[in-house]
């Protein structure tokens, strides 16, 4: 395990980018919790994180993209979906949303739809969008396990397997709030940082 410290306005890691090129994992900072990432459309790498999470195969993975117009380019965009993305994002809000373009069935829902961030950091940004292809937004911990906020508190069995672990410091602590808006009604099916009470001032407002 490669171990590398990052601050804001570093140059992004040359090591960083072969490992998750390779198909390696990857914990990263983000503007919520540590993240275990890798490159999203590696069937291999992505059954790896539910292997070592011991994750349910039928709970999706979330996906970090860079930016808006990539959320256009490869997503349907409800009219709620994009008032959110105007209100929220970069930020910590998850939304599931129907593709556009083909995604592997690991990466979809049980309604198709797929959990997109777009996180208020710049690592896991600048990461994808020199990678040019979304990496996994999942959070590194064991299923069920605490949400970790310094890579002190990563798991020991995690650690272990990963290629390579970013030390950003101290992240908040608390996930993104993940709404569902691939239909007409918003569905929230995770509260987290962004509450019930200021979506629906924003969606009522």
């Amino acid at each position: 395990m490669e171990l590398l410290v990052w601050g804001k306005g570093d140059p992004l890691p040359q090591l960083l980018l072969d490992i998750l090129m390779g198909g390696g994992m990857a914990v990263i900072p983000t503007d919520t919790l540590y993240a275990l990432s890798v490159m999203a459309f590696s069937p291999g790498a992505v059954k790896r994180i539910y292997a070592l999470k011991g994750r349910d195969r039928g709970k999706p993975l979330s996906l970090f993209v860079a930016g808006k117009e990539e959320l256009d380019r490869c997503f349907f965009l409800t009219p709620i979906a994009k008032r959110l993305t105007k209100a929220y994002l970069p930020g910590p809000l998850t939304l599931v949303l129907r593709p556009k373009v083909p995604f592997p069935s690991l990466l979809l829902g049980p309604g198709g739809g797929v959990g997109v961030r777009m996180p208020n950091h710049p690592l896991p940004r600048a990461l994808v969008e020199a990678l040019g292809k979304p990496l996994t937004a999942t959070s590194a911990n064991l299923s069920g396990g605490k949400d970790p906020t310094t890579i002190a508190e990563l798991p020991r069995e995690l650690v272990k397997e990963v290629d390579v672990v970013v030390d950003g410091g101290k992240v908040l602590g608390v996930p993104s709030t993940v709404v569902d808006c691939t239909g007409e009604v918003l569905k929230v099916l995770r509260e987290g940082v962004v509450s019930r009470a200021e979506l629906g001032e924003i969606l009522n407002g």
